[in-house]
């Protein structure tokens, strides 16, 4: 996020988001797994175009507070997947063909040593585009239009789903419409907010509502994964994106004093990066200190819930570690403290 006072609903909703990104990766469980996908990574899509301002050097910035992060992160998981974790599970993936990934940024079994990094490329590939069109194209009509076509195209190609495209690319083609949301929402929001603006009663019902489609839409129309290309019905892509948001957004400014999920919200990126090597170890402890099988773990709603939070703590020293003395593997610099004199 862009320096200033940060949003205290956004850094919850990419709080929740986060907890949900991490417990979607333990998770093995169908209905759980329907109903995170969903809308957890759209989420992020939305937020992000939320935030968009159109500035100089957008490109330069965003390729440093995204790429360098991406960078950083994909080198040491695939140093550590190369050298130690590689020995101790059973996958046949080449390192040179792993190591390659990291700069093809290609969603595939070449990202084993940590899946969860396709976001980051893809976001960038997102933005980019995102902005192009909104600088060059002032017509608003006409960028939505080619907004559609992008998205539809985007759907198409993954039907036939012929050859995974660098950077991302051909899931952004669906996730700009997540974006454009996001950046439309923004400039909605206090119309939006006077019409929701209603008794507590009343916004629980609707959050209760949007968990409804986010439930059982996916279970009619067909699962989503769109870093896998997988998508439902066209329309419902879009449909449970948007409910999950509103569900996230209005819980989210129902809660926004709560310290725990705004520091999770704030921290996203490196959270991102590094509980997918963290998660693989925690199971791997769990399963040989309590004789409980893998299955088991992922597939019980309180194992998950267990994992998910085992994972969450681990990764706060890390970023303790990363924020204090490491910010340049997450493009910041340290902070020079104040001293008096």
């Amino acid at each position: 996020m862009d320096k200033g006072k940060r949003i205290a609903w956004l850094d919850i909703a990419k709080g929740i988001g986060i907890i949900l990104v991490v417990a979607g990766h333990i998770q093995e469980n169908e209905y759980i797994n329907f109903f995170i996908y969903s809308f957890h990574m759209p989420l992020f899509f939305i937020l992000s175009g939320y935030l968009y301002k159109n500035k100089e050097k957008f490109i330069k910035a965003k390729a440093k507070s995204i790429l360098i992060p991406y960078l950083s992160i994909a080198i040491i998981s695939f140093l550590y997947w190369c050298f130690f974790e590689r020995y101790f599970r059973e996958q046949d993936v080449n390192p040179i063909d792993a190591f390659f990934n990291i700069w093809l940024a290609i969603p595939s079994i070449n990202y084993v040593f940590n899946t969860a990094l396709w976001f980051l490329p893809c976001l960038f590939t997102t933005e980019t585009m995102f902005h192009l069109m909104e600088t060059k194209i002032k017509n608003k009509k006409i960028l939505l239009s080619i907004l559609i076509i992008l998205s539809i195209i985007g759907y198409i190609y993954a039907k036939f789903n012929i050859i995974r495209l660098p950077w991302g690319l051909d899931t952004a083609f669906i996730a700009i419409g997540f974006y454009s949301f996001g950046y439309w929402f923004k400039r909605k929001e206090s119309i939006i907010i006077q019409k929701i603006n209603i008794n507590l009663i009343k916004k629980v019902l609707i959050i209760f509502a949007c968990l409804i489609i986010t439930i059982i839409l996916p279970q009619i129309a067909g699962k989503m994964n769109i870093g896998n290309l997988v998508y439902p019905i066209y329309p419902v892509i879009y449909i449970t994106s948007f409910a999950g948001f509103f569900m996230i957004y209005i819980l989210s400014n129902i809660i926004k004093e709560n310290k725990i999920l705004q520091y999770l919200g704030t921290n996203t990126i490196i959270i991102m990066g590094i509980h997918e090597p963290i998660k693989r170890i925690a199971l791997e402890l769990i399963i040989r200190i309590f004789n409980i099988s893998l299955e088991v773990i992922r597939t019980n709603l309180v194992g998950i819930m267990l994992i998910t939070l085992i994972v969450l703590v681990i990764c706060i020293p890390a970023i303790y570690i990363i924020n204090n003395y490491l910010p340049f593997l997450i493009g910041k610099k340290k902070e020079k403290k104040n001293v008096a004199h």
